[in-house]
């Protein structure tokens, strides 16, 4: 099963993890957002990637992307994380993004507590 991701910051750092996820093959398509356009059109270009999203709103609206990896400032990073966990608390994911390996309530650990 493959997922898509959207790369969250066009910088020199991401370009060489653009690389990796594109030559996963857990990875159906790579998009990227920054906030200069021109950036993420450079790296798409550079690395043959899926295509640009307009905003960081943009990436987290879209039925398209399952994943965000940010390459951001590390300042920004609470602010993008929380946005993404809302995104994702307000749609209904599909089955497939629930891990095979989740506990039910029930099931127990070693330990005797609930895991």
């Amino acid at each position: 099963m493959t997922f898509s991701l959207a790369i969250v910051g066009a910088g020199q750092f991401s370009a060489r993890f653009a690389e990796l996820f594109a030559a996963h093959p857990g990875v159906a398509a790579v998009h990227v957002a920054d906030l200069l356009p021109e950036r993420a059109e450079r790296l798409v270009a550079a690395e043959g990637l899926a295509g640009t999203f307009p905003s960081y709103e943009a990436v987290l609206d879209s039925p398209a992307i399952d994943a965000v990896a940010l390459f951001t400032q590390r300042w920004t990073h609470g602010p993008l994380v929380l946005a993404a966990l809302r995104a994702a608390s307000t749609s209904s994911p599909p089955s497939r993004w629930r891990s095979p390996w989740r506990r039910s309530p029930r099931s127990s650990t070693r330990s005797g507590r609930a895991g």
